[in-house]
């Protein structure tokens, strides 16, 4: 990922909280932390989306590739897992939708 998509990312994150007093410096310290911390961007940019998300109350919605990098598994075992327990996550609202690309 480039600086300027991270950027980007980070600018999409803003406008999506800044209601909230969210402004870019603060994502940027945010997605730093994490990468500081060891995450990759993409992890650390998909962290901050759902720390902000809970944080607020908002709707965040992710990949399958962004989940598997945040957790350090691969995607066969993310769909794994979300096969195994379908029903569980969705009741407690943890699963929007499925889609299998073609």
């Amino acid at each position: 990922m480039t600086v300027k998509e991270i950027e980007t990312e980070i600018r999409l994150i803003v406008k999506r909280y800044e209601k909230y007093g969210v402004n870019y410096e603060l994502v940027n310290e945010l997605v730093s932390s994490g990468m500081n911390s060891g995450f990759s961007v993409h992890a650390a940019l998909a962290g901050v989306r759902l720390g902000l998300s809970i944080e607020y109350g908002e709707h965040e919605y992710f990949t399958l590739q962004e989940i598997a990098e945040s957790l350090g598994v691969s995607e066969t075992d993310v769909m794994q897992y979300i096969k195994e327990n379908e029903t569980e996550l969705r009741e407690i609202g943890g699963l929007a939708e499925i889609q299998m690309a073609p």
